[in-house]
């Protein structure tokens, strides 16, 4: 992750420590095909993941303490997936 990508994570991180729903939709359109593809791979199920990535999601937004997240925020997405999915 080059300083560029760094400085922009760290923005986006901090906007949603705000609580900024913009950062939470950029985030989500950025990331969500990516983690739906993990859960997927994880369930076997297209409809499982989908309602895990939706929820995954959802809880994301109302408890996440994005202030303790560090870059890159993929690493943590995928961490916090694969505990939706039961494969911690």
């Amino acid at each position: 992750m080059d300083r560029k990508d760094l400085n922009k994570e760290k923005a986006l991180l901090k906007a949603l420590g705000r609580r900024d729903i913009n950062a939470f939709e950029h985030l989500c359109k950025e990331y969500e095909e990516d983690i739906l593809i993990l859960a997927y791979s994880l369930l076997k199920d297209p409809l499982a993941a989908a309602r895990t990535v939706d929820q995954f999601f959802k809880k994301l937004w109302e408890e996440a303490n994005f202030e303790t997240v560090k870059p890159p925020i993929y690493k943590y997405l995928v961490a916090e997936i694969l505990k939706a999915c039961g494969k911690s």
